[in-house]
Formats: C-alpha cells, structure tokens, sequence
C-alpha cells in the first residue's frame, strides 16, 4: 500500500515535470527523502530495463517451465476416425 501511494505521488510529480512545471515548486523535498529512506530501509533495487540481468537460476527455471510446457503439449483427435467397435 505505501508503495503504491509514493509511486503514484513520484508518476505525479514527473507528469507536471513532463508538462513544463517547476521542480522546484513540484517536488518537497522532505517527502522525497521519505520515499528514499523507505526504499533503502526495503532494500528496494531498480534496474536498467535495457540491460539484461537474467540470473543463472532465473534462466534454469525458464527451462523447467519450457520443458514442462512441451510435455503437456494438448494433442487434438480431431479428424480422426476410428471404429471403436471392435474393442468390445
């Protein structure tokens, strides 16, 4: 809940910054340190989205996931027909 309330207050502040507004009136200070101290006491990390940061179990568990996928592969009998009389 309090990230999603200080991520809708930063989303707010850059759309009045985008808009031509001043930072200087936009911005406190003091709630932007707040929003800081909380990310850091969260141990919150960002990352380029541009950079690929795939972790080696991260590419192991999509294998897994692949794998699993291709075994439960849905195999359709449409169009088949077979005479199941003869089975009794």
């Amino acid at each position: 809940m309090v990230t999603r309330i200080f991520k809708a207050k930063l989303n707010k502040w850059l759309e009045l910054i985008e808009a031509g507004g001043d930072v200087e009136l936009i911005v406190d200070m003091s709630q932007l340190n707040n929003v800081i101290k909380f990310i850091d006491a969260q141990g919150i990390v960002a990352t380029d989205a541009d950079v690929d940061t795939r972790s080696e179990l991260t590419s192991q568990i999509d294998e897994i996931k692949e794998a699993q996928k291709a075994r439960l592969q849905v195999v359709s009998f449409e169009g088949e027909e077979e005479d199941y009389q003869n089975f009794g």
